[in-house]
Formats: C-alpha cells, sequence, structure tokens
C-alpha cells in the first residue's frame, strides 16, 4: 500500500511539474 502510495504522489508531482512548465 505504502508503495501505491508513492507511486501516485510521484505521478501527482510529475503531473505538477509538467503543468508548472506549460503555465
Amino acid at each position: 500500500m505504502h508503495k501505491r502510495v508513492g507511486k501516485t504522489l510521484a505521478l501527482v508531482m510529475n503531473l505538477r511539474g509538467i503543468t508548472d512548465t506549460y503555465y
């Protein structure tokens, strides 16, 4: 479960990084 949470957090951070790059 902890691994899944880490993966989700990494995905969210990745999406946030992309959004920051475009906006």
